[in-house]
């Protein structure tokens, strides 16, 4: 991963993108992930695979909720809260960045 890992919390206002340090396969409509870092797999299903294709480029966080509102029938809070919460998650795993505005 690029630069220290850093406390980060996700809002709405982030901008994310995926991470440089894994491989990924699109393994009929799913997602799989490998690590280079640390060499573990991940399985996406289909949703976490749509997320992580509307992050291929820097995306900030309430675009890629506003994306998956039209794509999927959820409440757009519990849209807002899985999806902040799945990226965290990927985030803490390193297959996500934060990018700095300033420095995009």
């Amino acid at each position: 991963m690029r630069g220290n890992k850093v406390a980060t919390t996700l809002s709405l206002t982030s901008i994310v993108r995926q991470g440089d340090e894994q491989v990924a396969a699109d393994m009929d409509g799913e997602v799989a992930l490998m690590s280079v870092e640390t060499g573990k797999y991940y399985c996406l299903n289909s949703t976490s695979s749509r997320i992580w294709q509307l992050i291929d480029q820097p995306r900030r966080v309430a675009e890629v909720c506003s994306m998956l509102l039209c794509e999927f029938d959820v409440e757009p809070q519990r849209c807002e809260s899985e999806l902040l919460g799945h990226l965290a998650q990927l985030l803490e795993e390193n297959l996500i960045e934060v990018v700095d505005v300033a420095a995009a």
